[in-house]
């Protein structure tokens, strides 16, 4: 990863992003700690984000990890005084933890499995959104930007509970945006089509088990127009643009980042 900072806009902010140890979240990271920022890079996995952070070059000088459970209020209280005890608060919230289960039918779908993926990937961002309020209403407004999907719009067979939790984080960041307008406070959605990431490659490798022939990008490539997997460094490009001043009369959106999925 480069280390070169370019100033675009967040310096003296202090931006708080979830799932930062790999994909979107480590590319998150680099983006907001280039253009100036403070990071506060929070994951569940401590050793993998030791690891991440440690690979950032110079920049990891402006990137303070925490080790916490998005589903676990009390971590977002333990990561919301950090803020504002050791940096004066916090401008930008990042909710991009999330998880997505293996693919099954809905008559075998395990109770269990579903729990665990609407605990953290709508609970989670939920929880997130309610702890930042208070310190962002403190610095006179801030911009939350939610992680959603394409299948935040669409359905996929098999993959009920991550469908349905990335409809809900795009309800939740409409009824934000409006319930937040007055204090000042931006909240706004992406939705990636499927992204060269761990998460996605650890998908890949589970129904590789069970079918060796699959193929993560041959699959989920047919129905991008532009015939790729998308880069974890282009949703951060747009996870900032929502964060930065240029998107300063967006609220309530939800931005595609797809390759033209949506459009088709």
């Amino acid at each position: 990863m480069g280390t070169n900072r370019t100033n675009d806009g967040f310096n003296n902010k202090v931006v708080l992003i979830t799932g930062a140890a790999g994909g979107i979240g480590l590319a998150s990271v680099l983006a907001f700690a280039r253009g100036g920022a403070t990071v506060i890079a929070m994951d569940l996995s401590g050793v993998q984000l030791s690891n991440a952070v440690a690979e950032l070059g110079e920049i990891k000088d402006s990137v303070v990890e925490f080790v916490g459970n998005v589903t676990i209020v009390e971590d977002w209280q333990k990561v919301v005084d950090l803020a504002v005890r050791d940096y004066g608060g916090i401008d930008v919230l990042v909710n991009n933890a999330g998880i997505v289960e293996t693919s099954s039918r809905l008559e075998n779908f395990e109770e269990s499995v579903f729990d665990r993926v609407m605990a953290v990937n709508v609970k989670g961002t939920f929880l997130g959104m309610k702890a930042v309020i208070p310190a962002m209403r403190k610095r006179g407004g801030g911009a939350i930007v939610n992680i959603s999907s394409i299948s935040g719009h669409v359905g996929n067979a098999g993959v009920h509970a991550y469908t349905a939790s990335k409809h809900a984080v795009l309800g939740m960041t409409k009824c934000a945006a409006i319930d937040l307008a007055l204090d000042g406070i931006r909240v706004n959605a992406v939705c990636p089509a499927p992204i060269d990431t761990p998460m996605v490659r650890g998908m890949e490798a589970r129904v590789k088990k069970h079918n060796p022939e699959f193929d993560a990008d041959t699959m989920m490539t047919g129905g991008i127009p532009l015939k790729r997997l998308g880069r974890a460094e282009e949703v951060a490009a747009a996870i900032a643009f929502l964060a930065s001043s240029q998107a300063s009369f967006i609220t309530g959106a939800d931005v595609p980042v797809d390759g033209g999925v949506l459009a088709t």
